[in-house]
């Protein structure tokens, strides 16, 4: 899906590669067949989005207890344009998935945690968001949240772009991105670790209205709160000798939502516990799936070499013709030579 936005491929070009990859695969592999099935697997794995209505005038969205409300609850003006068409729709990114995704790599885990457990405190040096006066002041306010490395502390950046490459239109769209602050000063900008949290629609900047657009990214955010107070309940209550990080995520969030690793298909929720219990005790980790390739390089390096003595020794036998002699410089100048008279005279026997 990253080749396809990068390269603007179209739907029917994207369905040709799939097709592709499914030919080369072995038989009854869960590669998806077209575009549609793979923007599915996309939202399973929570990195889909969700569209909420907005009122003509900005008053407000129609989210949560005005989800489905046909007027504005401010202005009273109409919803649709016509025919169930809303005037504007906020698109809305859910982040908790992705933050969970981020933990779920051992590389950008660690960059998770490296602002308390890799960083250097030095008095007077400024490297690092952790080394200013408003992070420490943070730290001194909420002491449980700063003594957990892997608290996550995110910066809110927002601005307005043209999305039709033409200056003389007067069309704006207002992302609003979530930049994490735990990771190093080296992987931090980088764009790969940002959160697409709203798409705030134009055609005009949102300006006094823009509480109103941040309303789901606020009650996402307040909905982690209650989620950490437990998390860090179960661990006074249990050592880690008795329960592990990932059973007390499994506590909190679900089976469903810790099963991040690998590359196997996410349960679904309606899914009966017995079956998800089959697909999650058969999908093998990404440390099994390394090993197994490492056993494999290693059994094909060994046959290679035992080939290569029988080889030596059949030719040491007269029982295998030994292998041809590499063309020499001079050979491949008179072949060189004699192809463009060889072509002339074939050239005037067909004249």
């Amino acid at each position: 899906m990253n080749l396809n936005v990068l390269n603007k491929w179209t739907d029917k070009s994207f369905d040709g590669l799939l097709e592709c990859l499914r030919e080369i695969l072995p038989e009854g592999n869960q590669c998806p067949g077209n575009y549609y099935q793979t923007s599915k697997h996309l939202c399973e794995v929570g990195l889909g989005y969700e569209k909420i209505g907005v009122c003509q005038y900005d008053c407000a969205l129609f989210y949560g207890e005005n989800a489905n409300a046909v007027s504005c609850p401010v202005c009273k003006s109409s919803r649709y344009v016509r025919n169930q068409i809303p005037h504007k729709r906020l698109r809305w990114f859910p982040i908790k998935a992705r933050l969970k995704r981020m933990f779920s790599s051992k590389h950008t885990s660690k960059d998770m945690r490296w602002h308390k457990e890799v960083r250097k405190n030095e008095a007077g040096i400024l490297r690092h968001p952790a080394d200013g006066d408003a992070w420490k002041h943070f730290d001194n306010v909420y002491p449980d949240f700063a003594a957990d490395s892997r608290s996550v502390r995110m910066g809110l950046a927002s601005d307005g772009f043209n999305p039709f490459s033409n200056m003389t239109s007067t069309y704006s769209l207002w992302p609003v991105i979530l930049i994490p602050y735990n990771m190093p000063p080296w992987a931090s900008p980088n764009g790969t670790n940002y959160l697409m949290s709203l798409l705030i629609p134009g055609p005009k900047s949102p300006r006094k209205d823009y509480d109103v657009f941040l309303m789901p990214l606020i009650e996402e955010l307040k909905e982690l709160g209650p989620l950490y107070d437990k998390m860090m309940e179960l661990r006074g209550q249990h050592p880690p000798e008795e329960l592990s990080d990932k059973e007390i995520m499994e506590c909190v969030l679900g089976r469903d939502s810790v099963y991040l690793r690998g590359w196997g298909r996410s349960p679904s929720v309606t899914t009966s516990t017995s079956h998800r219990e089959n697909i999650v005790g058969n999908q093998p980790t990404y440390e099994e799936l390394l090993e197994r390739l490492n056993d494999t390089t290693s059994c094909l390096n060994a046959t290679n070499e035992q080939l290569s003595v029988v080889v030596d020794i059949l030719r040491h036998n007269n029982l295998m013709a030994p292998p041809p002699p590499p063309p020499t410089d001079q050979a491949s100048d008179e072949n060189l030579r004699e192809s463009p008279s060889i072509s002339v005279r074939e050239s005037q026997d067909d004249s």
